[in-house]
């Protein structure tokens, strides 16, 4: 089978999208009698009509993004400008089967092969919950909408990665039901051949581990979880907080028990070592996000054993079960709830090694790449003309 991977961006880029394009990719070369070839327009020059760079202006310098944020990505002029070198590409290759990550891309793809579009979101959802998104002015936001629509019209398949991003599809677009089909993200955390995880792994009120990963730490809850490591303290728990992602920690974060670790470069091996260690070394990852489309960060906890505590909140209520391979909580519960949920594992140590247990079977099971390329390829088989299902 030989498949075309689209992006507008570089899929070989580790950081893009929490690595997910990047080892989605890598998965899909390993498979057995697939062929795959990365597609990407990052390179392509673009220029930029003289409209656009007058509502550029308008919007975000005279207006200082009074009215919103002008972004031109989704016009479809850009669009078109990528389709050009993409579609020289798709012509030369061949492919049975098109996927992009993202569904604007697919607009101005000329083919007549089966289109297929894997994300974690809608626009509608991104625009609703996610703040960069709820800043775009009503002209950026109209054109997304279109271009959103015409995707989802266009593609043969709709792959979600929650039913979250499912419904709004089917509710805010009209997508029929039978277009549509889920299936989990998996883990983007490399681990060496050699490795096993510490399902035995010891807890108590003398030794509790909090690992809190995100880049983006205002909207992942560092603030609760900061707080929730205060409240273990405060019951007598010799609580470590080590805090990943932000380039750098903010001073009211600086305190007993914290561990700043920083960005992680998964280009570099020892920045890879200190990512697992994290893992390795906690007893929950803690990432009390005010919203989430997916969240590949549970995944990787996963796949080491060690269970998540977060809010109920997009995608992440699907990933997380809670007493199975986490714990989630309410988006307006208090620290105090969450340590209290906390507690009972730190006093039940047969209760928690149990939960890690369980917790890696959900990886095993769900949440890993393996399964999910599984599932893709068998979609892409049923799709393809005098093909058979896997």
């Amino acid at each position: 089978m030989k498949i075309a991977f689209i992006g507008f961006e570089d899929i070989n880029d580790p950081f893009l999208w929490s690595g997910t394009p990047f080892t989605l990719s890598n998965k899909l070369k390993m498979s057995q009698d697939v062929d795959v070839k990365l597609i990407c327009s990052n390179t392509v020059k673009i220029q930029f009509p003289i409209s656009v760079l007058f509502k550029r202006f308008l919007y975000n310098k005279l207006f200082a993004y009074k009215f919103g944020v002008y972004r031109f990505d989704r016009e479809d002029w850009c669009i078109k400008a990528n389709a050009e070198y993409i579609n020289k590409e798709l012509v030369a290759f061949n492919p049975d089967v098109v996927l992009c990550c993202t569904a604007y891309q697919t607009n101005k793809i000329i083919t007549d092969k089966p289109i297929f579009i894997y994300t974690d979101a809608t626009f509608k959802l991104l625009n609703s919950h996610y703040t960069d998104y709820m800043r775009y002015c009503k002209v950026a936001v109209k054109q997304a909408e279109l271009v959103e629509n015409t995707a989802f019209k266009k593609a043969e398949g709709i792959i979600f990665s929650s039913d979250w991003a499912k419904q709004s599809a089917i509710d805010d677009y009209k997508v029929p039901k039978n277009k549509i089909y889920i299936v989990p993200f998996g883990s983007n955390l490399k681990l060496p051949a050699y490795y096993r995880p510490k399902l035995d792994k010891k807890i108590g009120r003398d030794s509790f581990s909090l690992v809190f990963v995100g880049y983006d730490y205002e909207r992942k809850g560092l603030a609760k979880a900061v707080k929730v490591h205060q409240e273990l303290i405060l019951a007598g728990v010799k609580s470590k907080l080590t805090v990943i992602g932000p380039d750098k920690l903010p001073s009211q974060y600086k305190m007993e028990g914290v561990l700043f670790i920083g960005r992680i470069d998964k280009k570099k091996l020892t920045d890879c070592e200190k990512l697992l260690k994290a893992y390795d070394d906690a007893h929950f990852l803690i990432l009390p996000t005010q919203v989430e489309a997916f969240g590949v960060v549970f995944c990787e906890a996963a796949s080491v054993g060690v269970p998540s505590i977060t809010h109920g909140v997009g995608g992440a209520d699907e990933i997380i079960k809670s007493n199975i391979n986490g714990i989630k909580l309410p988006i307006d519960s208090e620290p105090e709830k969450f340590a209290d949920k906390l507690l009972f594992y730190i006093n039940n140590s047969e209760a928690y090694e149990k939960l890690r247990e369980t917790t890696h079977e959900e990886y095993k099971k769900r949440l890993n790449w393996d399964s999910a390329v599984n599932e893709i390829l068998a979609l892409f088989e049923k799709s393809i003309p005098n093909k058979t299902a896997l």
